[in-house]
């Protein structure tokens, strides 16, 4: 072919070069023939390869059948399907018992990582109290000078970081004192009442059941009203008490404070159809 274009061409080659393309197209023609012979005997190597694999894996067959023939003859086909079903259980199990142990070391990791992130949590609880140290101060002080008013002796208020966060106890040691526990409830949210004065935005007032003086001595119901009126006038909010009028102290512990008094009195409820509140009778 290249030797027809350079004789189109004009071009005659020297006989050097004819016979050295010569020798190019008789290699490329024996190279692909041997390529040609090796891969048709590379084939048939395969497909006898292929047909002795079928056959053999025939013979395996007829092989199993025989024994699985000979095992029912025997009545061992029966053990033997009984052998796989507890086989099958056994790995069944097995897969649960692998996949119970993964959910547990699920879980272990879960509980370490929430132990660190409940210790972080408690340091920042720790640094947030210490850095509200003038606000505790005050809280604590004001809860002494409420309890101090009730008992002539000042109080308690513990505040702390415990295991699940902010911890706060009261203590009034007054021995002999009843209703005690009551006191101590009411001396609280009369400090929470007086801190809210301090913020933008609070409720406006503080309100107590009559519970809240069960089993209180007349001393001390009388300290805590005059401190609740005393205090919500110099705070600006409204305290709100709900009493039976035979539980209201007489005479001089009460210090000219008459709660009976209609400047005091907003709601008056009876067992009379007109001392409902809100059509309910209490």
């Amino acid at each position: 072919m290249l030797e027809e274009t350079y004789q189109e061409a004009g071009v005659v080659l020297p006989e050097l070069v004819k016979k050295r393309l010569d020798d190019v197209k008789n290699f490329h023609r024996a190279l692909v023939t041997g390529r040609r012979d090796f891969l048709s005997s590379e084939t048939e190597r395969l497909e006898r390869s292929l047909l002795a694999r079928k056959q053999q894996l025939a013979e395996l067959d007829g092989q199993r059948a025989s024994l699985m023939q000979v095992l029912e003859t025997h009545g061992a086909l029966a053990e033997y399907n009984r052998l796989q079903a507890l086989r099958q259980n056994a790995q069944e199990k097995l897969a649960e018992v692998r996949r119970r142990i993964q959910q547990l070391k699920e879980l272990e990791e879960g509980r370490s990582q929430l132990k660190i992130e409940f210790e972080t949590l408690r340091q920042t609880t720790r640094r947030d109290l210490d850095d509200r140290t003038k606000a505790k101060e005050q809280a604590i002080s004001l809860f002494n000078a409420n309890s101090e008013a009730l008992y002539d002796a000042p109080g308690n208020l513990i505040i702390e970081v415990g295991k699940n966060g902010y911890k706060f106890e009261v203590e009034i040691q007054r021995t002999g004192a009843t209703g005690i526990e009551n006191m101590k409830v009411f001396c609280y949210d009369l400090t929470l009442a007086q801190l809210w004065t301090a913020q933008p935005h609070h409720p406006g007032l503080l309100l107590h059941d009559s519970p809240m003086f069960d089993g209180v001595d007349e001393r001390q119901k009388a300290a805590a009203w005059i401190r609740a009126k005393m205090e919500s006038e110099r705070g600006g909010f409204q305290y709100i008490c709900m009493v039976n009028t035979d539980d209201i102290p007489e005479g001089e512990l009460m210090q000219g404070l008459d709660m009976r008094d209609s400047s005091f009195v907003r709601t008056v409820l009876t067992d009379q159809p007109e001392g409902c509140l809100l059509g309910i009778r209490f």
